[in-house]
């Protein structure tokens, strides 16, 4: 299936792109290639993340929560960060532009799981195991507002209080922070 959906994108990048590769005068296969270039990085990094262990993952993701609000702060320096269409939510990476604000998206949610396992037994019943996700959710959101990014900042709280929520948090807790 993933075969499938990514030839489709393919054949989908190919026909579309063309036209407008010939038109900026770059060559018509411009789009494709680096479609393909791309597509074939992702697939070497889904591959090693696949066969990482859960415990790896759990054991750095305090340091994937550091990243995340590095990868935030990188958009904001001069020669790194890139302004497109006044937001400035883009890292220089050379060769392409990358939203950073997606791979802080994952890293939250694997912090978040990390943090909700180690205290399973505490998020339900103290304020104080439910207001660090909740801080670093909002630090985030605060981050991505600067930027401005307000569809992003919503997902974020949204997923935070999902996961919150999913692991043992009284709803009743959740409502009151929300008010």
């Amino acid at each position: 299936l993933v075969l499938v959906l990514a030839g489709l994108g393919v054949v989908m990048v190919a026909s579309s792109s063309i036209a407008i590769a010939e038109g900026l005068d770059v060559g018509p296969f411009y789009f494709l290639t680096r479609h393909v270039v791309f597509l074939v990085l992702g697939g070497v990094l889904a591959w090693g993340l696949m066969r990482t262990e859960l415990r790896t993952v759990e054991k750095y993701s305090q340091w994937l929560l550091l990243l995340s609000f590095l990868a935030l702060l990188a958009v904001f320096l001069p020669g790194i960060g890139h302004t497109v269409n006044g937001a400035q939510r883009w890292v220089n990476l050379g060769v392409s532009n990358f939203q950073a604000v997606e791979a802080v998206k994952l890293m939250l949610i694997i912090w978040l799981a990390s943090y909700l396992v180690r205290y399973r037994d505490e998020i339900g019943n103290r304020w104080r195991a439910l207001l660090k996700p909740l801080f670093m959710a909002g630090a985030i959101v605060a981050f991505l507002l600067l930027q401005p990014d307000f569809g992003s900042a919503a997902l974020i709280l949204a997923i935070t209080g999902g996961m919150v929520w999913l692991g043992g948090a009284r709803i009743q807790h959740l409502a009151l922070m929300a008010a």
